[in-house]
């Protein structure tokens, strides 16, 4: 096998996981907006900010991971927040509790640095505020005694208390700013900027473990098997040209992939019209996308369970309430496909964008590869005429 070859069978490969990556993202983004996702990890954000509640911040094993993440999508509202708590006086406020869509997606996914800090102030200063009053004392009285109160819904006083670490980097920020509230307010956005930083990690790791399941879905329902797909593209060099030249087709219609998958998210909080329409709009995407590029590579590859021909190797069959679906004669055929399918799920993971430049490097290397072996042979026909001539 040739450097060339090799490096084709690579690009073919690349090409069904940027594929499925692309669809699986999709179905990803359907999931994250009808279970509130976002919403649900800017409330673990604020949580840790305002409450300091460790328990919240996520684990660091896989297996806690993945209940973090079952648990994070089945939650509805108010199940993170604790009752009396400066986060949930922070959601309960008219500024944030409106941005909300409905009853269902109870909170917002996404904040503007201004609201928090205007928020955060207003629960520092109390209730009752007049005009042309000046809200330093207060601010200066609530974080020296570590509470503040405040009229609810039914005029009665609560009380807020911040935690000892909230409280203190609050006092901080208060002291930074020599009690000028507008540079009060400027330290507390810039928190807030830096914990959605960390939030968007926190949002990528979650969703990794969805594309991971997804990916596994995917990969059973389409039978996208890694290493059938590595022995196809070995055997057939045709098969694999082709594919090669689909990738290419696809790499120049999307000269600005990036933007495009950035566009499949909701940018603000919607209200409930603009959230029906976006489902509405990713799932026409992902209809359209499995009609078109998913369907001509799995006619190409012969994936799927329809291009099956082999009763004598592979069938149908029910056990009781258990579908244990084809079951090939070999064991090892069947240790070997499911390997092949979790190597399929592990690869949607990493997500269509790194596929996606890591398929436009490697066009790029072919490209050079071919310019290389042109120019190497334009040389080798100029010897041989000059070999005649002389002759």
């Amino acid at each position: 096998m040739t450097g060339s070859t090799a490096l084709d069978i690579v690009i073919g490969l690349i090409f069904v996981y940027l594929l499925y990556s692309l669809f699986a993202t999709l179905i990803q983004e359907i999931i994250a907006t009808n279970l509130s996702l976002r919403a649900k990890v800017l409330e673990i954000a604020i949580i840790r900010m305002l409450n300091d509640d460790e328990s919240n911040g996520g684990t660091k094993n896989v297996i806690g991971r993945i209940g973090s993440i079952l648990k994070l999508l089945f939650k509805r509202k108010n199940n993170l927040l604790k009752d009396n708590s400066l986060a949930k006086h922070f959601y309960d406020n008219p500024l944030i509790k409106y941005l909300a869509q409905d009853s269902w997606h109870s909170k917002p996914s996404y904040l503007d640095k201004t609201n928090f800090s205007k928020v955060v102030v207003d629960l520092l200063r109390g209730n009752n505020p007049q005009p042309g009053q000046d809200f330093r004392p207060a601010i200066q009285k609530a974080l020296d005694k570590g509470i503040t109160e405040l009229n609810g819904a039914s005029l009665t006083t609560h009380v807020l208390q911040a935690n000892s670490e909230t409280l203190r980097y609050l006092k901080s920020l208060w002291a930074d700013s020599q009690g000028d509230i507008e540079k009060f307010k400027s330290s507390l956005e810039q928190w807030f900027d830096h914990t959605m930083e960390r939030a968007s990690g926190w949002y990528k790791q979650y969703t990794q473990v969805v594309l991971l399941f997804v990916g596994l879905g995917l990969a059973a329902s389409f039978n996208v098997d890694t290493l059938q797909i590595l022995d196809k593209l070995s055997n057939n060099p045709k098969l694999t040209a082709q594919l090669v030249q689909q990738a290419d087709n696809f790499t120049r219609a999307h000269p600005h992939f990036d933007q495009e998958l950035n566009d499949l998210r909701l940018k603000d909080s919607a209200s409930a019209d603009k959230l029906m329409a976006h489902r509405d709009s990713l799932f026409a995407k992902s209809k359209e996308f499995l009609d078109r590029d998913i369907k001509n590579v799995n006619q190409l590859m012969g994936l799927g369970w329809e291009k099956l021909k082999q009763p004598t190797s592979c069938k149908l069959k029910a056990s009781g309430w258990l579908w244990t679906g084809w079951r090939p004669k070999d064991s090892k055929h069947v240790g070997l496909t499911l390997l092949g399918w979790i190597l399929t799920a592990l690869a949607i993971s990493l997500g269509a964008p790194f596929w996606f430049d890591l398929l436009n490097k490697l066009m790029k290397m072919r490209g050079s590869v071919a310019s290389v072996s042109t120019n190497a042979d334009r040389g080798v026909k100029t010897e041989k005429k000059k070999i005649i001539v002389e002759g």
